[in-house]
C-alpha cells in the first residue's frame, strides 16, 4: 500500500489569491516564499512541513528543490510543531475582525468519506484545540473555518506597510506582538493580552473581535501550526486517537485546501493547496487497490466487533 502511494503520487503544493487553480504558483515547502499580488490582497506565504521527503508512504515532496525541514521546526515553539502556513498580509480594503476566518473548504461532498467516530473527533477538536472552530462537514459544499484573531499560533501588527526587503522571508519566525509603535497601540487600546493563548481566548468573544480592524494598507502576520496534521504520512494525531487519512484518497479527494476570506463578502485572499497529485496511467489501478484496503479494513473492524460482542 505505501508503495502504491509512494510510486503513483507526488505531493505538491500550491497557493493563490483566489480558487482558480490556473492562478496559482507552486510553493517551495520549507523553501523561498511566495508573493501573491490579488485583488483585494497582498501576501506573502510560507509553508513549512516536517519531514517533507521522509515519510511511511515514501511520498515525494515536489518539488524537489524542497528542503526536507526548515529552522523553523527548530525553534522552542514549534519543535512539536509538524506543519506550518504563514503569511503576511496588506489588505486593499478594511475588514472587520468578526469577518476573517482561515480553514478548510471542498467544492464537492465528503459526508460518505468521514468515519463513524467523525462527530466525537469534532468535540475533541472543539474541547482540546480550537473552540471557536465551525464546522459543517455533512453538507454539499463542505467546511472548517476558524476566526483568525482566535485561531492563529502567533499573530503580529506592523503599522506601517514595510519595504520589501523587510517582509515575511525564507526563515523568518512570526512572534506574538507588535513590531512597530502604532501596532502596539492597537494592542493596548483595545486591551489585547500579550501572549498568544491569552490574545485567542480574549478573541473568542464576538463583541472583541467585531471591535477589532484590519486596516487597508497595514501589515498583519499569522502563523498557523499545529502538531496534529501529518501531511506526508496521510494521519490526523488527535489527543489519545490517531485517524490514517490514506484511505480516503481518491480521483475526488485529493485535495486539502487552506482559505482565508471574508465570512461576509466571499472575499477571498488567500488560498493554499496541499494535493496528491495521481498519474493518471495509474488512477484505476491505484483505485482499485484503495477499494480493497477499505474493504479489508471494514471487515477487521467487524471482525473486531463480533469478537468483542461474543466475549461478552
Amino acid at each position: 500500500m505505501a508503495h502504491a502511494l509512494g510510486n503513483r503520487y507526488r505531493l505538491q503544493v500550491r497557493a493563490g489569491t483566489e480558487y482558480d487553480p490556473s492562478t496559482h504558483q507552486e510553493v517551495e515547502v520549507n523553501g523561498r516564499i511566495n508573493t501573491l499580488v490579488g485583488d483585494w490582497s497582498t501576501v506573502n506565504v510560507a509553508v513549512r512541513v516536517q519531514n517533507y521527503h521522509a515519510n511511511v508512504f515514501m511520498l515525494q515532496g515536489s518539488p524537489s528543490s524542497s528542503p526536507r525541514t526548515n529552522p523553523y521546526f527548530d525553534h522552542p515553539l514549534h519543535q512539536d510543531d509538524l506543519i506550518s502556513i504563514s503569511f503576511s498580509i496588506v489588505f486593499h480594503h478594511d475588514i472587520n475582525g468578526s469577518d476573517l476566518v482561515f480553514g478548510n473548504d471542498f467544492d464537492h461532498p465528503i459526508r460518505h468519506k468521514l468515519p463513524n467516530a467523525f462527530k466525537v473527533m469534532e468535540m475533541m477538536v472543539k474541547n482540546h484545540i480550537d473552540p471557536s472552530i465551525e464546522i459543517d462537514a455533512y453538507s454539499d459544499t463542505p467546511s472548517i473555518f476558524s476566526p483568525v484573531l482566535a485561531s492563529a499560533s502567533q499573530f503580529r501588527i506592523s503599522f506601517e506597510d514595510p519595504p520589501e526587503s523587510q517582509r515575511l522571508n525564507r526563515r523568518d519566525i512570526i512572534l506574538e506582538g507588535s513590531d512597530t509603535r502604532g501596532g502596539q497601540e492597537i494592542f493596548n487600546g483595545q486591551g489585547i493580552p500579550g501572549t498568544a493563548k491569552e490574545r485567542r481566548a480574549h478573541f473568542q468573544s464576538q463583541e472583541n473581535r467585531e471591535k477589532f480592524w484590519f486596516f487597508e494598507g497595514v501589515q498583519y502576520c499569522a502563523d498557523f501550526s499545529n502538531a496534529y496534521l501529518n501531511v506526508t504520512d496521510l494521519c490526523l494525531n488527535l489527543p489519545g486517537y490517531q485517524w490514517p487519512v490514506h484511505h480516503l484518497v481518491d480521483s475526488e479527494t485529493h485535495e486539502l485546501r487552506y482559505t482565508l476570506k471574508s465570512q461576509v463578502t466571499g472575499r477571498i485572499f488567500l488560498v493554499v493547496v496541499f494535493s496528491l497529485d495521481l498519474d493518471e496511467a495509474e488512477a484505476d489501478n491505484l483505485e482499485s487497490e484503495l477499494d480493497a484496503a477499505r474493504r479489508a479494513e471494514q471487515l477487521e473492524e467487524e471482525t473486531e466487533q463480533w469478537t468483542r460482542t461474543m466475549r461478552g
